[in-house]
């Protein structure tokens, strides 16, 4: 599609990148390249177009047909009481506890990473027993009241709180970027697979775990 403007374009055009993508190989390992990444490839262009049709760069609407690849890297994340045991054991022996915490906390909440980094004590009543995540922060754009479990009560008051606003600060107080070193060292310990994701994870655990007990329903889970 090298040299042709966006209304150029015709749908042969994405199919012969597509093929061309997929028979390309990694710089590195010299390996065809996955069919997740042609995936992103033809999505970002199909995104990139989108968003300069909707700007007014290209004409709108865009006729052109984007067929994907298959990807089914869908995985089970769970734990088996063994390894649940493992887990827990792994992270009472981590030195820093409040850091241990923030993956306690997970396991028990189901919230995802990036909106515990968030995660400030103001949006915090302990008393209660339920948070608050901001919606800029939320996958789903909207701020929501999240109650609390005893055990996940107990997490939050056990971590020493600094001058930061943060729950679980970064350098200087700021809002730290992940906890990816020690998410792999406690994957490693408990003997979970590699594939095991060290936060997201914890979510599936959360999820399957209260899908079995049989006094959650699906639906009251998915929300």
């Amino acid at each position: 599609i090298s040299g042709k403007t966006p209304d150029e374009l015709v749908t042969l055009d994405i199919e012969r990148l597509r093929r061309d993508v997929s028979k390309a190989k990694h710089k590195r390992t010299g390996k065809p390249l996955s069919a997740q990444t042609v995936k992103h490839v033809l999505s970002l262009l199909k995104r990139i177009l989108r968003w300069a049709a909707d700007t007014g760069h290209i004409p709108n609407p865009i006729h052109l047909k984007f067929k994907l690849p298959s990807v089914d890297n869908e995985s089970t994340e769970s734990m088996s009481p063994e390894q649940a045991r493992a887990y827990f054991q792994a992270l009472d022996e981590e030195e820093d506890q409040d850091a241990a915490a923030y993956f306690r906390f997970m396991l028990l909440t189901g919230i995802r990473k990036s909106a515990l980094l968030a995660l400030r004590w103001e949006d915090v009543d302990l008393d209660r027993a339920f948070l608050i995540l901001r919606g800029k922060s939320a996958k789903s754009g909207k701020t929501q009241s999240i109650p609390l479990s005893p055990g996940a009560v107990e997490v939050l008051k056990g971590i020493y709180r600094t001058q930061s606003p943060f729950v679980w600060p970064g350098r200087e107080g700021g809002q730290r970027a992940d906890f990816q070193r020690m998410g792999r060292r406690l994957r490693d310990k408990a003997g979970l697979p590699k594939n095991f994701r060290p936060c997201h994870g914890l979510r599936h655990c959360f999820a399957s775990w209260l899908a079995s007990s049989g006094q959650v329903d699906l639906y009251t889970l998915q929300r």
